[in-house]
C-alpha cells in the first residue's frame, strides 16, 4: 500500500511508460500483485533509502543508511544473502 499511494504521486512518470495511473494503482492494490521496477523507485522514495537490486540497477536516495540489497531471481526479488 505504501508504495501505491507513492505512486499515485507519480503521474507524470508513470504516464511516460503509457500506463493509465488509476487503472495500474488500482490493479496494483489487489491480492496476489507483485511489484516490478516502478514500485521499487516508490518505495525507494518514499522509504528515503537506497534499493539496489544486484546486477541490474539502483534507486539512489541520499542518505547515510546502507542500502536495501535485493537479488533479482527466477522472476522475482529477493533479499541479498
Amino acid at each position: 500500500m505504501m508504495a501505491c499511494a507513492t505512486l499515485e504521486t507519480m503521474r507524470d512518470e508513470l504516464a511516460l511508460t503509457g500506463k493509465n495511473v488509476n487503472v495500474y494503482v488500482s490493479r496494483m492494490r489487489q491480492d496476489g500483485e507483485w511489484g516490478g521496477e516502478l514500485e521499487l523507485i516508490a518505495l525507494s522514495r518514499v522509504l528515503q533509502q537506497t534499493i539496489r537490486v544486484n546486477d541490474c540497477y539502483s534507486f539512489p536516495v541520499e542518505n547515510t543508511e546502507p542500502p536495501i540489497e535485493l537479488e533479482f531471481e527466477a522472476q522475482h526479488y529477493t533479499p541479498k544473502q
